[in-house]
């Protein structure tokens, strides 16, 4: 027996939550159509297309910037994967920190919209000397109307929201018990492959990590990012996320720390010993790679 088979849909249900989370701007690249056309003409293939950046010059890399590094954080300290490109399951003992978080996100991202909003005017003052040809007026929304700003920053999207993960039981339909009995036995199947899912994405990450560690003699550089916060990471997310208690994955999170706290990031650092400190740190990685099977 696993321990994902002492695992069962309640215990899960009490320990984790999903959340789904939906973040979104304008596109910074569009097809400019007439010109795409001529071009395609000219040069006789339909293989070309040209495009533009109709809001160039504003803060809308530093929104689209925003969303990536949240995106990244979520996925990689905060969930595990449960649905491929949906919802996440959030364990409980990581709930405050990600209501903490994601709330400081949102008020990031509504202060960048906000800014974005104000200098709307401006943006479509310019747009014809910046873009030429290639200036269409239906790429921007009419600045001297509320309605049409508001629909056009409604492409602007930071939203987010919590489900609780199914119970086996959790079925609405009136079926007789053998139905029953199989519903409930694929259920259980689906609710093993997904925590299976995220367990491996912890050990994937695991892997990752060490391997940079262990290639940690071939950098010219190192940044405290590698050496350190990244396993962190990990290990928080291990102590929060293996709902399963696997035994082997808490192996592995204690290997990491300790490797964590016995390296010295300002050795790693100084010229003078750095190449040691590389060597010691690959072995070290080394020996954790040969402990499992990645």
């Amino acid at each position: 027996m696993t321990e994902i088979d002492t695992l069962d849909a309640r215990s899960i249900s009490s320990s984790a939550i999903l959340v789904d989370y939906t973040l979104g701007t304008p596109s910074k690249k569009i097809k400019a159509g007439q010109k795409t056309h001529e071009v395609q003409q000219k040069e006789e293939t339909t293989a070309l297309t040209v495009n533009k950046e109709p809001y160039k010059g504003t803060n809308i890399d530093a929104i689209t910037s925003h969303h990536t590094e949240v995106r990244k954080n979520v996925d990689t300290i905060y969930t595990l994967p449960w649905t491929k490109g949906g919802s996440k399951l959030l364990p409980m003992a990581s709930y405050e920190d990600f209501i903490g978080y994601i709330t400081e996100a949102k008020t990031k991202h509504d202060e960048l919209v906000e800014e974005f909003r104000r200098d709307i005017p401006l943006m479509v003052e310019r747009a014809p000397d910046r873009l030429k040809k290639l200036f269409d007026p239906r790429d921007y929304p009419d600045p001297d109307s509320e309605n049409s700003v508001d629909a056009f920053m409604s492409r602007f999207k930071f939203e987010y929201y919590f489900e609780p993960v199914p119970e086996s039981g959790d079925f609405r339909v009136n079926v007789g018990n053998s139905a029953m009995k199989e519903l409930k036995q694929g259920f259980g199947k689906i609710l093993e492959n997904r925590l299976e899912t995220g367990k491996n994405s912890l050990w994937a990450r695991g892997y990752d990590i060490l391997k940079e560690w262990q290639d940690m003699p071939n950098k010219s550089t190192v940044s405290k990012t590698t050496v350190h916060t990244k396993a962190e990471n990990l290990v928080k997310l291990i102590d929060k996320a293996n709902l399963t208690g696997d035994t082997d994955l808490k192996r592995l999170r204690d290997d990491l720390e300790e490797i964590v706290k016995s390296t010295n990031i300002d050795m790693l650092r100084d010229k003078d010993c750095r190449d040691m400190e590389k060597d010691l740190l690959a072995e070290k990685a080394r020996n954790v790679l040969s402990k499992f099977d990645f």
